[in-house]
């Protein structure tokens, strides 16, 4: 992935990526469900989808967590909708993270308030999501 842009807000640092190719929903749940997965575990904190991007979340964490955190066993988090949102302690970053995909362009975009994790050289966030594209990739 890219980093097109990064812009801090109240001490949150916005970091919007472009994926490979455009995707769809199958990616966007693989994607999510492998940051799940390899990353976040039991410090899942947040899931929600929204029907377009600016439209009111609706949250879905209880649902997720008694289907044993599996995103496809959730009807309203599987069924295709226009944006899906993981949030959580990463154990990798070692840092809270939250990640939006938009379903159908190639954007996705990471929040979290570790601003020195983006130095020019140790982009350390762009490796990790550049891994997360790969590791769906390779299962779609």
């Amino acid at each position: 992935m890219i980093l097109r842009q990064l812009r801090e807000k109240n001490g949150w640092m916005f970091a919007d990526y472009e994926a490979t190719y455009r995707y769809g929903w199958n990616f966007v749940l693989k994607a999510a469900q492998y940051i799940i997965d390899a990353d976040f575990m039991d410090d899942l904190q947040r899931v929600a989808t929204a029907d377009i991007a600016g439209d009111k979340d609706k949250e879905w964490l209880e649902e997720v967590r008694s289907a044993g955190n599996k995103l496809a066993d959730c009807p309203n988090v599987s069924a295709e909708q226009g944006v899906l949102i993981v949030s959580g302690l990463s154990r990798i970053m070692g840092c809270p993270m939250q990640i939006m995909f938009y379903n159908q362009t190639d954007h996705v975009c990471l929040t979290t308030p570790k601003k020195e994790m983006f130095a020019e050289d140790n982009d350390v966030f762009t490796k990790y999501m550049d891994s997360i594209e790969i590791n769906v990739y390779k299962t779609l």
